[in-house]
This record gives C-alpha cells, sequence and structure tokens, in this order.
C-alpha cells in the first residue's frame, strides 16, 4: 500500500512525463527547496518554475521510476530521466537518485536529485552532433 507521499511523489513525475509545469509546482510547496546536486539549488516556485522550464520544454520528457521506497513523510527513487530534444530520436538519459520530502498538506516541500555530470555532458554532446547532422 503506498503512503499519501508516495502518491504525491508518483502525481509529480505523472505531470513531468506530461510536461505539466504548473500542475509540478501545484505539488510543491510554496518554499520548497530544490537541489540538483552537482548544478546547485534554490527556493520556491519560482525557482522551481524557471529551472524546470528548460527540461520541460523538451520534444518529449519521460522519468522511468525503477526503484522507490517510501514513508509517511519521505520518497526516495532511483530513476532514468529522459529527454528528447531538437527532433533527434535518441534521447539524453540521466540515472539518477531523487529523494523528496513531503508535508502533512501533501506538498513537497524539499526535493533532491543527485546524478552524474559528465555522463549527461557526453550524451549531450553526441545528441548534439546528431542534431547537426538532421
Amino acid at each position: 500500500m503506498s503512503t499519501k507521499a508516495e502518491r504525491v511523489v508518483n502525481a509529480f513525475i505523472k505531470a513531468a512525463d506530461a510536461q505539466n509545469l504548473d500542475a509540478m509546482i501545484a505539488l510543491c510547496h510554496e518554499d520548497v527547496i530544490y537541489e540538483n546536486d552537482p548544478v546547485g539549488g534554490g527556493k520556491g516556485h519560482d525557482f522551481v518554475r524557471k529551472f524546470l522550464g528548460s527540461l520541460m520544454s523538451a520534444d518529449r520528457v519521460e522519468w522511468e521510476v525503477l526503484r522507490q521506497t517510501a514513508s509517511e513523510t519521505c520518497v526516495m527513487n532511483e530513476r532514468v530521466d529522459r529527454f528528447w530534444n531538437n527532433g533527434d530520436p535518441t534521447p539524453s538519459e540521466i540515472p539518477l537518485m531523487g529523494v523528496f520530502d513531503v508535508d502533512k498538506n501533501g506538498l513537497i516541500t524539499r526535493w533532491v536529485d543527485y546524478w552524474d555530470a559528465n555522463k549527461y555532458a557526453a550524451q549531450k554532446k553526441a545528441a548534439d552532433e546528431r542534431a547537426s547532422k538532421l
């Protein structure tokens, strides 16, 4: 049986897949803390909207949850986030670990993603090279 926190995070990921930034923001506390390690982080709806805006503008987005565990207030998941850009049929893939804290009102108060920037940079370079040939 899933916890309330897990249902909130699952809805957040479903909104990401639908590229529905407004739905994602609605699931976050107004003072949400977002940490994207190794890029950095910030606080609040405006920061999250600005940061995620460029990601959600991809041609297609898919966040695949490989494993997930949850308590009443915390959800941890291993994901592969995929982004298709510039008509390229091959997505950039980011294997990562996400941690979400959810308050009693069902809002995400803290969200941290840990991922390997070097691996992503290599994929982005290859995607840019493919895009230049389209």
